[in-house]
């Protein structure tokens, strides 16, 4: 396994995008694929993400994807990024990953999202009619389990193993905040909406308080990145994802990835325009020069620990490809085409 020689580690967070002309089932066999490829990359852990009702990713359960991907490789961390918290009992995620811990020790990371991700109808239904858990109670709860210190007697099993390490993801100051107060590491999905970046990861350092769990200020951050081997080719892989976001945050759409084709051919609106000059500056697009230039940037600006990168484009080839020009960028010691 090959290692990273630079003050940041880099991540990989895989969303189980489904594109035109794929099935699921492709989908998935490709998130498998593209795991092993980062354990020989050297990538430092691979998170699941969880999506509901969303014709775009086939990625609704991640602990089960957790479990397979860690049996199908020897060494990088795998887990969720992450868990929508305010959907389950906080004794039954705390019971699955400490299994998950059973199984592949000292190789899962659970990380939990406070909000429900989803609509208000796929939020009713996950929650069975009953109304979602506040995202600080939950939390609070599931830290509990997780430590089998519920005080009722209950105790998540396998309850003589050490729980993995807890994660808080979001993307505003108040998830930052919660998560510097409770001590814990925070991961900011800036691939999701990077416009509090800057406010979000300040808060973060500015009132960390150590805990056992996390002594220290532990930072990482999502970021949706292509790397390939020109500038003109990058732009040209990211454009479904482009396609994607105008349709889905400006029309409100539920749809999946185009083609390569379909997004070449597509027009924009005005709005959906606006929309994309956006996404361009907040996205790291380019050579491997440009990418590894952006992220040592922000590394240095933002005292970040870790990069998870999301990367989505239609190819596959083009995918793992952008992965590996990455980690030869970042100094990896050997690159492995998958």
């Amino acid at each position: 396994m090959t290692r990273f020689h630079q003050q940041f580690r880099l991540s990989v967070l895989d969303q189980t995008p489904v594109f035109s002309g794929q099935s699921s089932a492709d989908a998935i066999a490709n998130t498998l694929a593209l795991a092993q490829a980062s354990e020989r990359l050297g990538y430092r852990r691979f998170w699941l993400a969880e999506h509901h009702n969303d014709r775009a990713f086939a990625s609704a359960s991640p602990e089960i994807m957790i479990s397979r991907i860690a049996g199908l490789t020897q060494h990088i961390r795998v887990g969720a990024g992450g868990v929508l918290l305010a959907h389950y009992s906080p004794l039954k995620i705390a019971e699955q990953f400490r299994l998950l811990e059973a199984l592949y020790p000292g190789r899962i990371d659970l990380g939990v999202g406070r909000s429900a991700g989803t609509d208000s109808a796929t939020t009713s239904e996950l929650a069975g009619g009953r109304p979602p858990r506040p995202g600080h109670d939950a939390v609070t709860s599931l830290l509990a389990r997780l430590e089998n210190r519920g005080g009722d007697g209950v105790q998540a099993v396998p309850s003589d193993i050490d729980a993995p390490p807890l994660w808080i993801l979001g993307t505003t100051p108040n998830s930052a905040r919660f998560a510097a107060r409770a001590g814990l590491p925070y991961a900011f999905g800036a691939f999701i909406d990077s416009r509090r970046l800057d406010e979000a990861l300040a808060t973060y350092h500015a009132e960390f308080q150590p805990s056992p769990r996390c002594p220290v200020p532990r930072l990482l951050v999502g970021v949706h990145l292509l790397c390939a081997e020109t500038e003109a080719r990058a732009h040209t892989l990211v454009r479904p994802i482009q396609w994607w976001f105008a349709r889905t945050v400006v029309r409100g759409l539920n749809v999946g990835f185009p083609s390569l084709d379909e997004a070449e051919a597509a027009d924009y609106t005005p709005g959906e325009r606006l929309l994309l000059d956006y996404r361009v500056e907040a996205d790291v697009i380019g050579t491997p020069k440009t990418c590894a230039r952006r992220l040592h940037d922000m590394a240095a600006r933002h005292r970040i620990d870790e990069f998870a990168v999301v990367t989505i484009t239609p190819d596959f080839a083009a995918r793992v490809r952008s992965y590996e020009l990455l980690a030869h960028a970042m100094g990896a010691r050997a690159c492995v085409s998958a």
